[in-house]
């Protein structure tokens, strides 16, 4: 499938630059967007792609500017499938490193509760995304720290601490605390 392979390229930095050139970025929005018509597998790999592409500055921003993604990401973490919540949680945890984008995260109001019920119900890789996102976007903001904690983070978060045995999963949650 064309998701799948262009998910694998996106390792490239020029892949990553050609997908910026052909506007590619509003497609694959697009497409994640779409309610029905798009196959879950096909989700899973986009989501993938959106994971890649974040981690260049150029496609972050991209991705950032166009038509105001969170919505579409917070519906991918509370009904796409595990994969797909892992990814765009992923990308969500290197969006929220960029201060600049914090605000157009936080202003959708379902995107806490959509990662804190990742971090208390997801796989083992959807919760140290969680943790992540959770982490960057309470940076130096008590607002959105009492926030996160109204949500219900902090009993997961310990329950992580007490029963993981992976150490970066564990490492997250006590940077979250």
């Amino acid at each position: 499938e064309a998701a799948g392979a262009l998910w694998s390229l996106t390792d490239n930095e020029y892949c990553k630059e050609i997908i910026l050139q052909e506007n590619g970025i509003k497609t694959i929005l697009s497409l994640l967007g779409q309610r029905s018509g798009v196959t879950d597998f096909a989700k899973e790999n986009l989501t993938g792609i959106i994971w890649n592409l974040v981690l260049q500055h150029k496609c972050l921003v991209a991705i950032m500017e166009a038509e105001n993604p969170t919505p579409t990401f917070v519906q991918l973490i509370t009904k796409g499938t595990a994969s797909s919540a892992e990814n765009i949680a992923g990308a969500l945890m290197r969006i929220s490193m960029c201060k600049p984008y914090r605000k157009a995260l936080i202003a959708c109001p379902e995107l806490i509760p959509s990662l804190v019920q990742l971090l208390a119900f997801g796989t083992s890789l959807g919760r140290e995304h969680a943790c992540g996102a959770l982490q960057n976007i309470a940076t130096q903001n008590q607002e959105i720290q009492r926030l996160i904690v109204q949500e219900g983070a902090v009993p997961p978060l310990i329950r992580l601490l007490k029963q993981t045995v992976d150490a970066s999963l564990k490492g997250r949650a006590a940077l979250c605390l």
